[in-house]
């Protein structure tokens, strides 16, 4: 009788350490699941966030990620005692280009843009599209001289390459205005209307220059002026 009771002890030992390690198991498995279904959702969070702040076409930040992020950058500069500069970037006849050749052909020279003011920028500056042929470039801890210089480098870099498109290879030019905060403007409507009022005048004075920000632009100051740039 003695020996059947311990035998059938230790069936029933045997069966619940087998139904715990099923049990233990299981919840593994339900673990790594539950850990790839936590990493296809942080995954789809970042992909989301980086479509909301990034520019569909040329891969740039969009005006929404520079409008968050340039009232950061400054206050960091304040606290650092640091200039910050922007440099406001315009493609040259660009309608010219959607005219004779197509959208599709415009949307290639957007791209080789984008694409040229990311390798020749720091990873601490921001590049976005800020609408249509225009792009802008925030630039932390960089004073005008210093700005202007990286201006030269987009622009000289740009007018040297050229897009196949079809049967075609294009070329084109920028023109850049250059404004540095906080000599030359103290909060980011102004330091904007700055660029803006020295790549207008890039503008006039024939395009395919860059053009630092300096106080008598202000003689000349409509709102968006160039309707063929």
């Amino acid at each position: 009788m003695v020996g059947n009771v311990a035998y059938t002890r230790n069936i029933r030992v045997r069966e619940a350490r087998e139904l715990l390690r099923v049990s233990q198991s299981a919840l593994q498995d339900a673990n790594r699941e539950l850990q790839l279904q936590l990493d296809e959702i942080s995954q789809l969070q970042t992909q989301l966030k980086q479509q909301a702040d990034s520019d569909p076409l040329t891969g740039a930040y969009n005006r929404r990620y520079f409008d968050v992020s340039i009232n950061r950058e400054l206050s960091q500069c304040d606290r650092k005692n640091q200039p910050l500069s922007l440099i406001l970037v315009d493609i040259d006849h660009f309608k010219a280009i959607n005219d004779g050749f197509g959208h599709q052909a415009g949307d290639q020279i957007l791209i080789a843009l984008a694409d040229i003011l990311r390798l020749n920028s720091r990873a601490s500056d921001i590049v976005c599209r800020y609408g249509g042929e225009e792009f802008l470039i925030a630039l932390p801890n960089t004073d005008l001289d210093t700005a202007v210089q990286r201006a030269e480098q987009y622009r000289c870099a740009f007018a040297d390459g050229e897009v196949s498109w079809q049967q075609h290879r294009l070329q084109s030019t920028i023109s850049l205005g250059i404004a540095c905060y906080p000599d030359q403007a103290a909060e980011v409507d102004s330091l904007l209307r700055c660029a803006d009022l020295a790549m207008y005048r890039a503008k006039r004075d024939g395009r395919n220059r860059s053009v630092a920000y300096s106080p008598e632009l202000q003689e000349h100051s409509p709102v968006r002026p160039v309707t063929n740039r």
